[in-house]
């Protein structure tokens, strides 16, 4: 991140990953959450939650770091991290201008397939990494991944569905 094309590329990451979930609350029928907001307040709330999630685990990353000695194994992990969020924003970027002029079903969920198989190829890699460099063993290593990489998620993802259905 420490030059500007590499910033850009992750801002598109955002963008393109708050269009991804607008346009998937659109058309599963959660459009009546969104029509009481105008559809850039929408798209904001959506971009700052997801800044605030990637902030909140970068520092609570570092700061494990920062504990165990670990920071330039951890700088290796965000490169990882970056690199393939910067890939998968310029990969999706094509099919939600597709899918915003025309929407359909096909679109959206092929966009959710590649970025779940970009994130399963993320975490596998940033396991790699991390047992290559660290010599962990793999407790420590799954024990990492249930807490920082998928109790998040699943944090999320119920409050999310709490917060729509209710």
């Amino acid at each position: 991140m420490n030059n500007w094309a590499s910033f850009f590329l992750f801002l598109n990451f955002l963008l393109v990953f708050s269009l991804l979930i607008y346009l998937s609350l659109e058309n599963w029928g959660y459009y009546k959450i969104l029509e009481d907001f105008p559809l850039m307040l929408s798209l904001s709330y959506i971009l700052l939650a997801i800044t605030a999630f990637y902030m909140i685990k970068y520092i609570l990353v570092f700061f494990v770091a920062w504990i165990f000695k670990t920071q330039a194994a951890t700088e290796s992990y965000f490169l990882n991290i970056l690199l393939i969020n910067q890939t998968t924003g310029i990969i999706l970027l094509p099919i939600l201008v597709i899918s915003v002029y025309n929407p359909t079903l096909n679109l959206i969920l092929s966009a959710w397939i590649l970025l779940i198989l970009f994130s399963l190829f993320k975490i596998i890699r940033g396991a790699y990494l991390g047992y290559k460099t660290l010599d962990f063993s793999v407790y420590y290593l799954i024990l990492y991944l249930c807490a920082i990489e998928f109790a998040p998620l699943i944090l999320i993802i119920k409050l999310t569905r709490n917060t729509l259905t209710a």
